[in-house]
């Protein structure tokens, strides 16, 4: 699992940030948390924790609201921007009931005052946790432990409202098996739901960690990458498409074909364009569109969305 934003859910330890400017603070954590379970990674500035968020796979995050520089507060709600199901809890020595409430708006999940009390921060990571563990579980497809339908969806609308905010470009690939039917009918459904975890086990491999992954239903998938134009995406979804073609899969020889293969359709929203509303649905639509352009021309292949078809 490479993050939280990318993937689903993970049997690993939970990762932990400490985020403090003190050297004694954070190794006080460090050895706290280690003895509790955790892998702990240790940042002392805003700039250094948003640095390991880029490539580290994150589940809780402490923060010490007064730091120079980049301060907590500025921390929380980068993190909230980048990985919004990221546990974080606030922690100072000047604490105050008005803080608290602020920080809990921003995202925060919990509020702790300096000096600490190691039980109470114990359990309120533990609980913190726990609460995150039962909402993975909720929005991850049972079949393949990536993230679902439901979550795609949700997470779409957050891309495209952040894809506006910074003018940033945003993609989104369709991803179908060929011939599905054949092959769980000439392999059988155990080799047919392997295959799909195989499948999504790919796409896992060529992304980023801002990208995010879901199995749409049936044999269909759907990625979602951040601040990617089109002619990048195409890039993407090609790499994706020589990867399934040459990976070996069980028992693909019994097909027609030889080989199980994927068809890939790819839309952009072009936020530069004029386009300002569209809508996810209408987004992932083109990239269906575009799918079903790559089936009719003969499969194993990958076709554009034409930006002109904006419901």
């Amino acid at each position: 699992m490479k993050s939280d934003t990318h993937h689903s859910i993970s049997d690993a330890r939970p990762a932990v940030l400490v985020v403090d400017d003190d050297p004694a603070v954070g190794e006080f954590l460090r050895e706290a948390l280690a003895r509790w379970g955790y892998h702990v990674l240790v940042a002392h500035s805003g700039q250094e924790a948003l640095s390991l968020l880029d490539h580290a796979s994150i589940d809780f995050a402490i923060l010490d609201v007064r730091m120079p520089g980049m301060d907590g507060e500025k921390v929380l709600r980068a993190v909230r921007e980048r990985s919004p199901d990221i546990q974080i809890m606030m922690m100072t020595g000047y604490g105050s009931i008005d803080d608290a409430v602020k920080f809990m708006q921003l995202g925060a999940v919990d509020y702790v005052t300096k000096p600490l009390i190691l039980e109470e921060l114990r359990l309120k990571i533990h609980r913190a946790l726990e609460e995150r563990r039962t909402r993975m579980l909720s929005i991850t497809d049972s079949k393949t432990g990536l993230f679902n339908h439901y979550y795609l969806m949700e997470r779409l609308e957050e891309e495209i409202g952040r894809a506006r905010r910074y003018t940033r470009p945003l993609s989104v690939l369709m991803i179908d098996v060929d011939h599905f039917k054949e092959y769980n009918d000439k392999c059988g459904h155990l080799a047919g739901d392997e295959a799909l975890r195989q499948l999504g086990r790919y796409c896992e491999e060529i992304s980023r960690e801002s990208d995010i992954i879901a199995r749409f239903g049936g044999e269909e998938f759907v990625m979602i990458l951040t601040e990617t134009d089109l002619a990048s995406a195409r890039i993407v979804a090609e790499r994706l498409r020589e990867c399934i073609e040459e990976a070996p899969f069980s028992c693909e020889e019994r097909l027609e074909a030889g080989r199980l293969t994927v068809s890939i359709g790819v839309a952009q929203l072009d936020v530069g364009s004029g386009v300002k509303y569209e809508s996810s649905s209408s987004l992932v639509n083109r990239a269906d569109h575009a799918l079903y352009l790559a089936k009719d021309r003969g499969r194993n292949r990958v076709e554009a969305a034409d930006p002109e078809m904006v419901a």
